[in-house]
């Protein structure tokens, strides 16, 4: 989460469904939107502690993801938010506390690659900005 900047939990939005929210628990996202969410303003040169709290709403936003549905969101990603989720992925796999963090980022890692292609992991390897 930026500096300035208060985070937001993806998956609560005040009660209010909106047109691509699944039927779920009253005041849940669908998938899309909470990866979507997490996602959002990527904490570029932010300090460390602010890098590891965005990366843990990422995780729980992905964790929280059915694996049948993780095609659909990946599909629903702009580009730009396709190569932030493989930056997550990778810091995800970097900093693993355990087997099922692991299985989750790599279960991710193949749909994005599957979908987005190989050119995504070079573009987000060769980029400087880090997560």
């Amino acid at each position: 989460v930026p500096p300035g900047c208060h985070p937001v939990s993806p998956f609560k939005t005040g009660g209010r469904r909106s047109e691509g929210q699944t039927t779920g628990r009253a005041g849940e996202m669908s998938a899309l939107a909470a990866v979507k969410a997490a996602l959002a303003n990527p904490p570029y040169g932010a300090t460390k502690e602010a890098k590891v709290a965005s990366a843990k709403t990422v995780g729980k936003a992905l964790g929280g993801v059915p694996d049948k549905e993780i095609e659909g969101v990946v599909m629903g990603l702009e580009a730009e938010e396709q190569a932030v989720l493989m930056k997550y992925v990778y810091r995800g796999l970097e900093a693993s506390d355990g087997q099922q963090s692991s299985t989750l980022m790599l279960r991710w890692h193949g749909v994005l690659t599957e979908k987005a292609g190989m050119g995504l992991i070079s573009r987000v390897l060769s980029e400087p900005d880090t997560l």
